[in-house]
């Protein structure tokens, strides 16, 4: 007789030494729980006999109960929030409009607004230039820019002083 295998459990047969989870075990096809489980002539008393749609809607049923226990024990709740993040953009602008803006950036809360008649201001702005590894020298306005004249005496005056 041919040796044919269980669809449970190969138990006492070579395949595994783990002992069937039902309890019974397979020899030559034939359950020691009774019934032909290797699928030999007829069927002993194996086969299904609920009908195939019953089992389906008693599971449906036991999803519906599960349904219910999640809505009422895990209600669904909503939270709202503002949102906030870090925009990051790259993009090309002229060095001596960067400097200037570098230059409110840095000296604004020590001398308040840039003024175009200090001597003061103006170097400062020449180093940031200098400080973004450009050269002051580009901008023609740092370029031409003239101290002040004190009209009375003739000498240079800072005005931020």
């Amino acid at each position: 007789m041919p040796r044919v295998l269980s669809a449970i459990s190969t138990y006492g047969i070579g395949r595994t030494s783990v002992p069937p989870v039902y309890g019974g075990f397979s020899n030559g096809g034939v359950s020691a729980l009774g019934g032909n489980l290797g699928g030999g002539k007829g069927c002993t008393g194996c086969e299904p006999n609920v009908p195939y749609v019953t089992t389906l809607l008693e599971f449906v049923s036991i999803l519906e109960y599960f349904k219910t226990a999640i809505q009422e024990f895990y209600p669904a709740q909503t939270i709202g929030s503002a949102i906030e993040g870090r925009i990051v953009a790259r993009g090309k602008f002229d060095i001596r409009y960067g400097a200037r803006l570098e230059w409110i950036s840095r000296f604004k809360d020590i001398y308040g607004k840039f003024d175009v008649t200090s001597p003061t201001h103006v170097d400062l702005l020449k180093e940031v230039f200098l400080s973004l590894g450009a050269d002051w020298r580009i901008d023609k306005w740092l370029r031409e820019w003239q101290p002040p004249v004190d009209d009375c005496h003739g000498v240079t005056r800072d005005a931020s002083a």
